[in-house]
């Protein structure tokens, strides 16, 4: 997994003026997503894994999720590799910077 500090760069963690009142709801569902994730990993579903870090690398940025479009990019790269170890890194990642983000919105 690549080395990033997503709390540094917050020009890329800033949401789209018009985006901006879904935060909340693009927080809540992404954090329901990841129990499917886990689900994929421990059924080392990597198909799954790899459409899921695909799909959410191309919607997050706009959000104002630069550091999560990274993480769905390690996500992906771990599921194509077939790696348990990297998923499951990537995957405590995401579940720790949704928390931050979650934290930066209250």
């Amino acid at each position: 997994m690549s080395d990033f500090n997503w709390k540094a760069d917050s020009q890329r963690e800033t949401p789209e003026k018009i985006l901006e009142p879904f935060v909340a709801d693009f927080i809540k569902d992404r954090n329901q997503e990841i129990a499917g994730l886990e689900d994929s990993l421990d059924q080392n579903d990597w198909e799954a894994l790899r459409k899921t870090g695909h799909r959410w690398k191309g919607f997050c940025a706009p959000y104002g999720f630069g550091g999560l479009e990274d993480l769905s990019i390690e996500l992906e790269k771990g599921a194509e590799t077939e790696s348990q170890t990297d998923c499951a890194n990537t995957l405590k990642a995401i579940k720790s910077y949704l928390e931050w983000k979650s934290k930066s919105q209250s």
